[in-house]
């Protein structure tokens, strides 16, 4: 299902970004992020997006592994999957996407980040629990490769 919305998700970019895919062109970023709700939590994450000249938007599609370091937490609410799609504005930006495990379910996360290479985050992910919590404060580096 995730692997379906991911494909459409690219094919809309690429089609709105046609211009400025031929002009300037795709960008990978690996990141990593730091963060605290209520426990320490490690992601890492690869991005990729359009970068277009006289386009102040830069749209992008992120995946990546988040890790929860609590120590009354249980084994199959440790490691989640996370898809977002995103879009940044010179030196800030917003996403929305899912966060997912096999054994724990399926959640809505909603992102918002500013700086540079290194960035401050709030991630907001209703967990609906006592162990993870929803509001995920963080700090990530992230190193943008041309294409």
């Amino acid at each position: 299902m995730y692997y379906k919305k991911f494909r459409l998700l690219l094919l809309i970019i690429l089609l709105f970004s046609t211009q400025s895919f031929s002009q300037s062109g795709l960008y990978i970023s690996p990141g990593i992020q730091v963060s605290y709700s209520n426990q320490l939590s490690v992601s890492y994450q690869l991005s990729t997006g359009i970068i277009g000249d006289g386009y102040s938007l830069i749209p992008a599609i992120t995946v990546g592994q988040r890790y929860y370091f609590g120590k009354n937490t249980p084994p199959n609410m440790k490691r989640f999957n996370y898809i977002d799609v995103q879009i940044s504005a010179v030196y800030v930006g917003a996403g929305v996407g899912q966060i997912w495990n096999n054994q724990y379910g399926s959640f809505r996360k909603y992102k918002v980040y500013g700086g540079a290479f290194a960035l401050l985050s709030y991630d907001r992910i209703n967990f609906n629990n006592d162990l993870n919590g929803n509001n995920h404060y963080g700090l990530f580096g992230v190193l943008p490769i041309p294409g």
